[in-house]
Parts: structure tokens; C-alpha cells; sequence
């Protein structure tokens, strides 16, 4: 399989990034910095590293252009954590540029598959219907946890 990977290098990511490159995947990774990827997996012939930022577009289009160079990607893995960094909604917003890229692939799309912990729930603002702004509720302090 070919394997897109965002959020590599965090608790769980590199255990699934390991795994795959164990059992001889092509993978390609999304990170900040290549800085952070276990030193022991960087010499594989089958790891990509892609640098960017996950609030950005065009880093997302890149990492999706890199990842379909030579043939079509099969998944797309997130394990994307929030960390110190929970007022960013990286989660909810990567996720959605995650998405919009899998839209636009022209060919058979990828399986999406998110990996989180934590019982997060992203909702827009209360009282407003059309807001493009979003909150992080932790369901486990919510009375109400929100349904689809």
C-alpha cells in the first residue's frame, strides 16, 4: 500500500509509522520537522518526508501532489494532536484540508482513517447556525454530547 501520513511523530503516530514501514508499505509522512521522525526508520527506502504546516493549504496540496508522483495513494492515516496547542483546532482544521484534497482526487480516493484519543468533539459556536467557528468540547465534562 501507499500511505499518507499526518502526525507521524507524536505518541501514536510513530508506532504507526513504524509498523508500516515494518511490513514494507511506501509511506509518506507529513511532519513539522524531520527533526522528530526515530532516527532508526530515516534510512528506509520506503519513507517520504514531507516538511509543512497543517494549517496550510497549499502545504497540505503539496504533501498530497509528493504522495501521488508516481502512482495513487491508497489511504491517509491522521493521528494529529492537539497537544499545548488545543486553541489552534489543528485536529478539526487539518482534517478538513485532509478532506478537501481527498475531493479533488480525480482517481480511485483514499481510505481516510483518524486516529484520536481523548473524546474530542469539534461543534460550531452555539447560537449560530452558519459560523464557521468552531469549539473543542471534551465529552467526557460535556452534559450533552452532541449527536449526528
Amino acid at each position: 500500500m501507499r500511505v499518507l501520513i499526518f502526525g507521524s511523530t507524536g505518541l501514536a503516530g510513530r508506532y504507526i509509522l513504524a509498523e508500516l514501514l515494518a511490513q514494507n508499505h511506501d509511506v509518506i509522512v507529513f511532519v513539522r520537522s524531520r527533526n522528530r521522525i526515530d532516527s532508526k526508520l530515516l534510512s528506509s527506502s520506503k519513507l517520504t518526508i514531507v516538511e509543512g504546516d497543517g494549517l496550510s493549504e497549499s502545504d497540505i496540496k503539496h504533501a498530497f501532489t509528493v504522495a501521488q508522483t508516481d502512482r495513487n495513494l491508497d489511504a491517509i492515516i491522521s493521528s494529529i494532536n492537539e497537544g499545548l496547542e488545543i486553541k489552534l483546532h489543528l485536529q478539526s482544521k487539518c482534517s478538513r484540508l485532509i478532506l478537501n484534497e481527498i475531493d479533488r482526487c480525480t482517481n480511485k480516493k483514499p481510505r481516510f482513517i483518524v486516529f484520536a484519543g481523548a473524546g474530542l468533539l469539534d461543534v460550531p459556536i452555539e447560537g449560530d447556525n452558519h459560523s464557521t467557528e468552531i469549539k473543542t468540547q471534551f465529552w467526557k465534562y460535556s452534559s450533552e454530547y452532541p449527536t449526528m
